[in-house]
């Protein structure tokens, strides 16, 4: 188990405009999201626990307990910087995890996309693979792939300009299956087929914002 202070990004627009939050409460947040992620879209996470202290300079601070996770960075298994052999087992069980990554991602971006500029707040950094690891937590027997960053990073769709990057998002994980399946020499069957109903869904949502839809189609 390692400890970390959280640290909370505040370069994003929500956060520099939602200053007078307190970090116990940029916390609260931040738990309640990661806990969305895992339970409503079944990102693995390591056992965690938020604890509410004090810094070196004495002010409130939050604190991550989790369990450490011992493996390989999934960014460096996709782009193949990573060459340690896998076993048979192994490899089938991270195509199996990796294609369920891409449907909840992909699931996840779709719905805050749905969410139109009401304010929601998501998680816009964990479509980022070098904060996974394939790997085995305390207790577990196989590898599986877990999301390891703990710090969140979250935003909210208040413009069309959050729009646009919403839907890069989802449309970086669909632009990557074909590369994604060449490197790990299998079908993402699951993630295939969700992306195809997300790009059906997206249609109607981009002829609102004929702005977005001109943007995007550039």
């Amino acid at each position: 188990m390692f400890v970390r202070a959280m640290a909370f990004d505040r370069d994003t627009d929500s956060q520099e405009a939602d200053v007078s939050r307190t970090v116990v409460e940029q916390a609260h947040i931040g738990n309640d999201l990661f806990r969305e992620l895992a339970d409503d879209y079944h990102v693995r996470l390591p056992k965690m626990q938020f604890v509410v202290g004090k810094d070196n300079a004495n002010r409130p601070a939050v604190f991550v307990l989790a369990n450490k996770v011992e493996g390989h960075n999934l960014s460096k298994l996709v782009d193949e910087t990573d060459s340690t052999p896998l076993s048979s087992a192994d490899k089938k069980r991270l195509i199996s995890e990796f294609d369920d990554l891409i449907l909840s991602l992909g699931s996840y971006y779709f719905d805050v996309i749905k969410s139109g500029e009401s304010g929601k707040e998501y998680l816009c950094d964990v479509d980022s693979f070098s904060q996974y690891i394939f790997g085995q937590q305390k207790g577990d027997s196989v590898s599986h792939i877990y999301l390891v960053d703990l710090d969140p990073l979250f935003d909210k769709i208040n413009s069309s300009y959050d729009f646009v990057n919403a839907i890069n998002d989802v449309g970086n994980i669909i632009a990557g299956i074909p590369d994604y399946e060449e490197r790990f020499g299998g079908r993402l069957i699951k993630s295939r087929q969700r992306l195809l109903e997300i790009i059906s869904g997206l249609v109607p949502l981009l002829e609102k914002h004929p702005s977005v839809d001109n943007f995007v189609r550039r």
